[in-house]
């Protein structure tokens, strides 16, 4: 299988699997087709993922269990949502029921980073067949893998760079989903072939140095999809 190639990866988010209060929502697909109207403060940004749920049916085409992005936010209660991160979802119909929502607004921006790993890594093992005798590899399937090298020396001051070194280290071996702005064009929640969201686990928080061994200012870290992840498509 080819490996999913980038072109360029601007200013990645992490999100944290933290939810906020459930919320209820209402739509009205033949007078806003693309509205999500919450009724009550909404407590969502664009560029959170919201999941939906309900004691009915939810509007079509929306799915439960799916995490959608916000693109658009209009005043406090109403918004979009889309699966790319460019095209909004357009209701076809009201669903039945209670609708609600739980939103992710947690996020922790990954600054003045390099990307040193962004691909697919194949797992499986090699054995001896017993039909012909030749070394056969096995398949079992692709996990994602991303590393990046963060400048923390770019950081303005002292108390930023203890503050952001805090926060990334407390997600250490945490569950993250990994939210990126792919070539400048749209940001997107990194989904598998079924336009699901790929769920990450940090594995890997590494300090060095770039000057002087007492000022660690160079922070290594990296993420692996925590299932193996189906990349039919282009991601």
């Amino acid at each position: 299988m080819a490996k999913t190639q980038i072109s360029k990866v601007n200013t990645p988010t992490i999100y944290k699997t933290t939810k906020n209060a459930v919320k209820t929502f209402t739509t009205d697909f033949a007078v806003e087709p693309l509205i999500i109207h919450c009724t009550t403060t909404a407590s969502v940004i664009v560029g959170s993922l919201v999941e939906f749920t309900t004691t009915g049916t939810l509007p079509a085409p929306l799915v439960i269990n799916k995490l959608y992005s916000v693109i658009t936010l209009s005043g406090t209660t109403d918004f979009e949502v889309s699966l790319d991160g460019v095209t909004s979802i357009t209701l076809t119909s009201n669903g039945t029921g209670t609708q609600t929502f739980e939103s992710y607004t947690t996020k922790i921006e990954l600054k003045n980073f390099i990307m040193t790993k962004d691909e697919p890594e194949e797992k499986g093992f090699y054995y001896e067949s017993v039909i012909n005798g030749h070394t056969e590899w096995n398949e079992k399937g692709m996990h994602y893998v991303m590393e990046l090298q963060l400048n923390l020396h770019k950081e303005t001051t002292y108390a930023t760079r203890l503050a952001y070194f805090k926060s990334l280290a407390a997600l250490l071996y945490a569950n993250v989903y990994f939210y990126r702005y792919i070539d400048a064009i749209s940001a997107q929640l990194f989904r598998d072939a079924s336009s699901d969201a790929v769920l990450f686990t940090m594995y890997k928080f590494e300090l060095s140095y770039e000057t002087q061994s007492e000022y660690k200012d160079i922070l290594k870290i990296g993420f692996r999809s925590k299932d193996y992840v189906d990349l039919s498509k282009t991601l």
